[in-house]
């Protein structure tokens, strides 16, 4: 199988990104263990790389009616990992509990926000399911400190719900996408 020069360097471009950002979680679970790190040293490493991944995928962004290239969508799925980690890093660094289920819930919506812009807005549709799964979280969290001790009956209707509302921001998404 011979692959075209554009697809090289794409191919490329995602395996160095994945590389990358795997690198960077490595350092920050390996050193946080150890308690080698400082919140803020653990929000910068990752946070820095988000952005980074975040900006190569604006400036990458597809034309209208186009969807994203192959190294586009995993510069955009890794930007919201590593955002939403930084997020969680960005909450123990100003001194929240992230153990706190509001502050999980939190995170976990900037998250959905995050994926859900990218999924609409710069075509890339795993981030549709990123959105999708953490939005689904922060249903679970909400609910969960909502209504404290849920039978197993409420929690299959609150997913229901979830899934009706998921299945109507997948439709509107198809239209767009």
């Amino acid at each position: 199988m011979r692959l075209s020069r554009r697809d090289l360097a794409d191919l490329l471009r995602s395996a160095g990104a994945t590389l990358f950002a795997l690198g960077v979680l490595v350092l920050v679970l390996r050193r946080s263990i150890n308690d080698d790190l400082s919140h803020l040293s653990i929000f910068l490493l990752l946070v820095a790389p988000a952005t980074g991944f975040y900006t190569l995928v604006l400036l990458d962004r597809p034309a209208s009616g186009d969807r994203a290239p192959t190294s586009t969508a995993v510069l955009a799925i890794l930007a919201i990992l590593l955002g939403t980690g930084a997020m969680f890093a960005f909450l123990n660094l100003v001194g929240a509990r992230t153990s706190h289920s509001l502050y999980e819930a939190g995170g976990f919506t900037f998250g959905t926000l995050l994926a859900a812009y990218t999924a609409s807005r710069l075509r890339v549709a795993y981030a549709a399911l990123l959105a999708a799964l953490a939005a689904l979280v922060t249903w679970q969290v909400l609910w969960e400190q909502i209504i404290p001790h849920e039978s197993a009956g409420t929690t299959r209707w609150l997913l229901l719900a979830a899934a009706v509302l998921l299945l109507a921001f997948a439709a509107r998404l198809a239209r767009k996408l």
